[in-house]
């Protein structure tokens, strides 16, 4: 938006934003449901961040629920991928050809193989699901974590699917999954499966995200070379939603990005140049200088 949009202006109702979205009742929307899952941002750039995790979300939620439910749908496509020109839209690739949350995260739920959490009122159900041309068998686990990163409990997951099947693999009560009583909006649930080279997650909540009761996460981010190509390695000491890594000049993304980490586990994003929109060769004294990094917690006022 700061290429096209004065820095005065830099408001989601001012005139010129208003312009910059051809949906008449666009960025109402955008706020709107914005407000219902998450919480309020605390400046426009935090704005940009949030409305962008939310419509990720959103997408993320359809598209899982129509995989999960094959043969009945047998694929989906979302609107859209790119922009013609700077704009508030809807597209996965804004015009400079940068990815937003949306592409990041559609990278995951539209895998060949799916692993994806249902929640209702009473029951978690987790599902896997396969695009795959042959059998397999996984096993993992369901983890109950809260913010902290305590485990609270964890369901054992065993499957064996058909080549392109989908089907439940666990469903367990909610009021099951606390050995103490923990309130829904003090947990994040993970799920993971493995066998071969394939390997499949994802988390949930049980509650909106503006309800979850997020501690300050310390954020180890150390940035290296491994064949050739930049890596970033991140840690941290607590659950972290929605952690995210850039090159203040750098045109390209990290592999990975915008992910919810778990404490405990290091996490290797490779950095992706953007040589068709100009990324030159970064070189690592620089790529250091230039690191940009922050999270959910980051986004709004404590």
């Amino acid at each position: 938006m700061r290429a096209v949009v004065p820095e005065g202006e830099l408001n989601p109702s001012s005139r010129v934003m208003e312009h910059h979205q051809r949906s008449h009742d666009g960025n109402l929307l955008i706020t709107n449901t914005m407000a219902r899952e998450m919480p309020i941002p605390k400046d426009f750039d935090s704005f940009s961040w949030m409305s962008q995790i939310n419509q990720a979300m959103a997408l993320r939620t359809a598209v899982e629920h129509w995989r999960r439910i094959k043969p009945w749908c047998m694929g989906a496509l979302y609107w859209q991928l790119g922009d013609l020109w700077p704009v508030a839209s809807w597209s996965s690739i804004d015009y400079h050809g940068r990815w937003k949350v949306l592409h990041h995260a559609a990278t995951r739920f539209f895998a060949p193989l799916l692993l994806s959490i249902a929640i209702d009122e009473t029951h978690v159900e987790v599902w896997l699901t396969s695009d795959l041309a042959e059998p397999l068998a996984r096993r993992g686990a369901l983890d109950v974590v809260t913010w902290a990163g305590r485990l609270v409990r964890r369901v054992p997951l065993r499957a064996r699917l058909r080549a392109g099947e989908s089907r439940r693999v666990a469903r367990v009560r909610i009021d099951a999954c606390f050995d103490r009583p923990v309130e829904r909006r003090e947990v994040c649930l993970f799920a993971r499966v493995a066998g071969g080279w394939r390997v499949a997650e994802n988390f949930a909540t049980l509650v909106p995200w503006k309800w979850a009761r997020l501690p300050k996460p310390r954020i180890d981010a150390s940035l290296g070379t491994r064949a050739d190509s930049l890596e970033l390695a991140v840690r941290t000491n607590v659950v972290t939603p929605f952690f995210h890594a850039e090159l203040a000049r750098g045109e390209g993304h990290f592999r990975g990005d915008w992910q919810v980490l778990r404490p405990g586990r290091t996490y290797r994003l490779r950095w992706m140049p953007h040589f068709d929109r100009g990324a030159r060769a970064t070189s690592l004294a620089v790529a250091r200088r230039e690191l940009r990094k922050l999270s959910l917690f980051d986004l709004y006022e404590h």
